[in-house]
C-alpha cells in the first residue's frame, strides 16, 4: 500500500491469542536498527515517528529514514507500518485498510496516539488485524547517560549563551546513552533560571530562553536525574555569529565570537543545531 496505514482505536481484542503469537522470536527476529525496519514476521515495513523536536533520531533526519537501536527512558516516539508487497499473509485472511500498532505491555511503552518509554527491558509492538498478529518488532528502552543542549544546525552542545536584551532562543535538547549511539526519544526537560529579572524560561520538549533584562543568569536543566547549568548572557544589542567552539564553563575557557559580555569573561560558542520533523501520531495502545 502506498500511503503508511494508520491505527486509532483501543485495545478491544483478546490478549491470549496475540501473545500465542509472538512466542518463538529469538536470534531469528528482524534487525530494527536499520532504517525502515523490517518487522520480524517479515510482512511489512516499520517507520519510526520522533515524538518531538529534541528527538536524537529527527537531529539529522526526516520522518522514516532512520530507525533507533534503543528508546531513551521517559522518551515519546510514534510509529507507522507498511505491508510489503508480496508479504506472506495468508489468502483467507481479508486485510482492514485500518490497521493497529500496540503496545504488548504498557509497563514498558505506554500509550494510544504516542507511545512514552516508562522503564529499562524491552517489549513488543504488534500490528494486528482483528484478532490476527501481521506482523511485530521489539524495541529496547535504555536509560540515559548525558544530555545536550544545542542550539542552530548544525547541532553543536553548548553551555555558555549570549542572546539581545527582549528576544527568546529556542534550544533542542537531546536525550544521550554511552550504550546506545542510536538512540531515540523526545524526553521532557525542566528547568529553571537564577535571576528571572534577567532570564525567564520554559521546558518541555524545548528548551526556550528569554532576555528580560542586561546581565548573566545560570539557567539550570534537569532530563530525569540528570542536571546541566548553563551561562546566559543577555547584551544591549545584536549578538554575532557564533563560533563553532563550546565555551567550557568548568575551566574557564572562552569560545570567542567577536562580543564580549558585561564582565563574566565568558562568550558564545553555541552552533547550530539540526533540521527535526515531527507529524501527527497514528499508534493505538492496549
Amino acid at each position: 500500500m502506498g500511503d503508511p496505514l494508520r491505527r486509532p482505536g483501543r485495545w478491544r481484542e483478546r490478549l491470549a491469542p496475540l501473545l500465542l503469537t509472538l512466542v518463538g522470536c529469538a536470534s531469528t527476529c528482524g534487525d530494527s536498527s536499520q532504517p525502515g525496519a523490517i518487522g520480524e514476521l517479515g510482512n511489512g515495513n516499520f517507520l519510526y515517528e520522533c515524538g518531538g523536536t529534541s528527538d536524537p533520531v529527527c537531529e539529522f533526519s526526516e520522518f522514516g529514514e532512520m530507525f533507533p537501536e534503543c528508546i531513551a527512558l521517559g522518551g515519546q516516539f510514534d510509529l507507522e507500518y507498511r505491508l510489503l508487497d508480496g508479504s506472506a499473509l495468508g489468502d483467507d485472511i481479508e486485510i482492514d485498510p485500518v490497521l493497529y500498532i500496540e503496545s504488548v505491555n504498557q509497563s514498558f511503552f505506554e500509550g494510544v496516539d504516542e507511545f512514552s518509554a516508562q522503564r529499562i527491558g524491552e517489549a513488543a509492538f504488534i500490528v494486528r488485524e482483528s484478532e490476527h498478529v501481521l506482523d511485530l518488532i521489539h524495541m529496547n528502552i535504555v536509560e540515559i547517560d548525558d544530555f545536550d543542549i544545542a542550539d542552530r544546525d548544525p547541532a553543536t552542545p553548548t553551555d555558555t549563551i549570549d542572546i539581545s536584551l527582549g528576544e527568546t532562543q529556542t534550544y533542542r535538547v537531546f536525550p544521550r546513552s554511552f550504550s546506545c549511539a542510536q538512540i531515540g526519544g523526545a524526553v521532557p526537560v525542566d528547568a529553571e533560571s537564577s535571576d528571572e529579572a534577567i532570564a525567564t524560561i520554559s521546558g518541555g520538549d524545548v528548551l526556550r530562553i528569554q532576555a528580560q533584562a542586561l546581565g548573566v543568569a545560570v539557567v539550570r536543566v534537569r532530563m530525569g536525574e540528570l542536571e546541566k547549568a548553563i551561562t546566559v548572557n543577555v547584551l544591549d544589542g545584536p549578538v554575532g555569529p557564533a563560533t563553532t567552539t563550546a565555551t567550557d564553563s568548568a575551566t574557564g575557557t572562552d569560545g570567542t565570537d567577536g562580543t564580549s559580555d558585561d564582565g563574566s569573561g565568558t562568550a558564545t560558542g553555541a552552533t547550530d543545531g539540526g533540521s527535526s520533523t515531527g507529524g501527527s501520531s497514528s499508534s493505538g495502545g492496549m
